[in-house]
C-alpha cells in the first residue's frame, strides 16, 4: 500500500478557540483536506490571549486587554508576574506574524505548495512519537494511520525556528523551508498535505 503516512489528531483545549465542527477522525473514513480553514489557522485567528493552565489545572485565556489595564495600573497578577505575561503576549504576537508572513511568501513565491492555513499535517511512522510530545502534550489526542492521496510537501521545520534570529535570516529560512532545503543537522521532518485521506487505523 503507497501513501501511507501517520496523524497527531488532538481537540483544542483552550476557550477561546472556536474548531467549527471538531471531532476525532474514525477508522474507515474519507477526509477531503485543503478547501476550509484548519484548526492551526483558527487557533492563530482565535487567540485574544495567552493560554495557561491555572491552579486547578484547567485551560485557561488570559486577556490582552486585562494585561493591558493592570500594567497601566502597575498591579501585578497573581498566577504570573509581569515579566512572564509580557514574555507570553510577546511570544504568541512574534509566533502569529511569523505565520501570516510564511503565508505572503507562499502565496506570492511557491503557490504550488500546501498553505499551512489550510493543509492536514503529516509525518512518517518514525517521527510519530515526537511530534506527538511537541504539539500534543496535555491534549487529548492519538496518532492515526492514513492513506493520502493529493498535494504532498516535505519540509524542514527546523528552519522555522525564530528565537535570536535577525528578520533577514528569519524570511531567508522561510524561503529555503518552502524550497524543501534541509538543515545540516537537527531536521525536523514535517508534511503538508491537502488533498483526500481515508483513515486506516487509530493507534
Amino acid at each position: 500500500m503507497e501513501n501511507i503516512y501517520f496523524h497527531v489528531n488532538k481537540k483544542p483545549r483552550f476557550p477561546t478557540i472556536r474548531i467549527p465542527d471538531f471531532r476525532f477522525m474514525k477508522e474507515g473514513e474519507l477526509i477531503e483536506v485543503g478547501e476550509e480553514y484548519n484548526q492551526f489557522f483558527h487557533r492563530i485567528r482565535g487567540l485574544k490571549g495567552f493560554e495557561y493552565l491555572d491552579e486547578n489545572s484547567s485551560p485557561s485565556v488570559f486577556p490582552i486587554e486585562k494585561f493591558k489595564k493592570l500594567l497601566k495600573s502597575g498591579e501585578f497578577v497573581n498566577l504570573l508576574t509581569c515579566q512572564e505575561i509580557i514574555d507570553r503576549v510577546f511570544g504568541h504576537f512574534q509566533w502569529v506574524i511569523h505565520e501570516y508572513v510564511l503565508e505572503v511568501i507562499r502565496i506570492n513565491e511557491f503557490q504550488d505548495k500546501p498553505s499551512r492555513f489550510k493543509c492536514l499535517w503529516l509525518c512518517s511512522e518514525g517521527d510519530t512519537e515526537m511530534w506527538k510530545e511537541e504539539c500534543a502534550e496535555g491534549y487529548e489526542s492519538n496518532i492515526i494511520k492514513v492513506q493520502a492521496e493529493g498535494k504532498i510537501f516535505k519540509a524542514d521545520a527546523s528552519l522555522l525556528e525564530i528565537e535570536d534570529k535577525p528578520i533577514k535570516e528569519l524570511v531567508d529560512n522561510m524561503r529555503l523551508y518552502w524550497e524543501g532545503a534541509q538543515t545540516s543537522s537537527g531536521r525536523k521532518e514535517e508534511i503538508l498535505f491537502e488533498g483526500k485521506i481515508k483513515v486506516l487505523k487509530i493507534l
